[in-house]
């Protein structure tokens, strides 16, 4: 028997891929989501280039995130000598993506 964790994040999972192709990109669910050589969830290819997508969802597992997203368009992190990361929602990363395809 499959675990509620399990169906959320594979739900979560097909949601994100439904969004990436709505948007007009190429996004493919990877089967067994990173059980083999292959990690990620997804393959989502953006300009020519093929990424690999981890998606995670949480019950209230990112509340902090989201409350510095509330007034701001993304979200820079750092952990002690790391590269930063970006945090952003999904709906600006496409609007990002879009403008920058139409600007190309």
């Amino acid at each position: 028997m499959t675990s509620k964790s399990k169906l959320k994040g594979s739900r979560f999972e097909r949601e994100t891929n439904e969004i990436f192709n709505n948007a007009g990109f190429i996004s493919k669910k990877i089967p067994l989501s990173g059980a083999t050589w292959l990690k990620g969830d997804l393959l989502t290819t953006i300009n020519k280039e093929t990424l690999t997508v981890e998606c995670k969802v949480r019950k209230s597992g990112f509340k902090q995130q989201y409350q510095w997203l509330e007034s701001n368009d993304l979200l820079v992190c750092k952990e002690d000598r790391n590269e930063p990361i970006v945090i952003l929602k999904l709906s600006k990363f496409i609007e990002i993506l879009k403008g920058c395809l139409t600007n190309a």
